[in-house]
């Protein structure tokens, strides 16, 4: 972190303020200070001069003010954690709920004007989202929602398919009364807007993944729940391309259909049925997916087994 001279007046001030409202005259009074050193190559190596070896003026500042070495001087302002917690959840909300697109172009002043923030809680999110692989970022720094290879969503898919079908079995076992009737008004709002002439189709993005998760949820299971998102995070921008499509199995409402197997199968506390209902879901969503060719043929692909 760089300081300034003006940063270090201000801490300086602050810490006279909080010792002064403590009954104490000076800042040594309260716990061990350290000098504040401006000359280079000298003192703090976190306190910055410039080349002269000063800082901005005279240096006869350092004799009144030092700074307090405790875990305040040490960590980032929680205003400022909280506003790139805030950006990294609503960002990777729209990954994993399949609002962005792969492929599509982003950049950081763009997000920060829309969410009506600075830029550098962005990009710290941003940041936080490439190193999980959910965003990538090119050597002229723009962002980009990745587009995945055919092998890459072959190989997710079997895992989902597996894991998300365990999550599913077990919330037909575990699943309160409460939550199951809160399944099932999910779903039927899911049905109803499958139901208009012209399905909103942010709304079935949103709702197909709140459906997915309030089972998930069920299965009580913290440490699967993660990695099912951090897969949907990868996997969510592609994961509803045929709900985006109006193709013949959002006519025919295929997705909604494997929907009322599913909650059917959770209602009756049946886990087979349940694991199994989910599965087709994934996989037949997947396959037609496959066949579409929006995927990356960037390496030799073998048909894969997704049983």
């Amino acid at each position: 972190m760089t300081v300034t001279l003006d940063r270090l007046q201000r801490l300086a001030y602050r810490i006279d303020d909080v010792n002064n409202s403590a009954g104490h005259a000076e800042p040594d009074s309260v716990v061990p200070t350290l000098p504040i050193n401006l000359q280079s190559g000298s003192g703090d190596p976190g306190v910055c001069c410039d080349h002269s070896g000063k800082m901005g003026g005279s240096q006869a500042w350092t004799s009144r003010y030092t700074l307090i070495m405790n875990i305040s001087t040490l960590v980032t302002p929680m205003v400022r954690q909280t506003l790139s917690a805030d950006v990294y959840s609503q960002l990777r909300e729209l990954l994993i709920s399949g609002r962005m697109m792969p492929g599509e172009k982003l950049s950081l002043r763009t997000i920060a004007e829309a969410l009506g923030v600075s830029v550098m809680p962005v990009r710290e999110a941003v940041h936080r989202l490439v190193a999980e692989q959910a965003l990538e970022m090119s050597a002229n720094r723009y962002i980009r929602v990745p587009v995945l290879t055919v092998s890459q969503f072959r190989e997710i898919t079997s895992i989902r398919l597996n894991l998300e079908g365990q999550a599913a079995g077990q919330a037909a076992s575990l699943a309160s009364p409460q939550a199951l009737v809160q399944i099932e008004a999910i779903h039927e709002e899911f049905c109803s807007e499958f139901a208009q002439s012209v399905p909103d189709e942010s709304r079935l993005i949103a709702l197909n993944k709140q459906l997915h998760f309030a089972i998930y949820d069920q299965a009580d299971m913290p440490i699967l729940l993660r990695i099912i998102e951090s897969l949907w995070l990868r996997i969510g921008p592609i994961l509803n391309y045929d709900l985006r499509s109006g193709n013949e199995r959002v006519v025919q409402r295929v997705q909604a259909s494997h929907h009322s197997a599913l909650v059917e199968a959770l209602k009756k506390r049946n886990p087979g049925a349940a694991s199994h209902s989910l599965q087709n879901d994934i996989r037949t969503a997947a396959d037609f997916i496959l066949e579409t060719g929006v995927l990356v043929v960037a390496d030799t692909v073998r048909p894969a087994s997704t049983d």
